[in-house]
């Protein structure tokens, strides 16, 4: 593998926005290991890893724990799916939560569905109107 290819940890922290104590982090949890070390022993990252740190930042934007993200990247379709799924139903029950205090005021259920947040459906299914 070239070198010239892989990156360093504090690059990779760079490129990213992240701290060097969060890509350690990653690598204690083995989530994202790199994939060589240099003479001096110096973690590097080649372009799978960095693609890897892009899904689990991309699974950590969307709300799922380092724990759901490592059975994500672990997992076959199925398990996928049913990971994703159980955060979208999260997601759905949080914003009807948040829907049900903001639209308290309208009184009926009825009425709560068109309130939806000011036409805004719940995450996954579209809006009623």
């Amino acid at each position: 593998m070239a070198h010239s290819t892989l990156k360093t940890i504090g690059q990779l922290a760079r490129e990213f926005g992240l701290s060097r104590s969060t890509l350690l982090y990653y690598d204690r949890k083995n989530l994202l290991s790199p994939s060589a070390r240099s003479e001096s022993n110096y973690r590097l990252y080649s372009q799978k890893d960095v693609e890897r740190l892009k899904m689990i930042l991309t699974y950590r934007s969307g709300g799922l724990s380092l724990e759901e993200i490592m059975k994500l990247l672990t997992s076959r379709k199925g398990t996928s799916a049913s990971i994703l799924a159980s955060r979208l139903q999260s997601l759905n029950t949080d914003i009807a939560q948040a829907t049900a205090g903001h639209c308290a005021d309208f009184g009926t259920a009825s009425a709560l569905e068109k309130c939806a947040y000011h036409g805004q459906g719940a995450v996954g299914k579209p809006a009623r109107g």
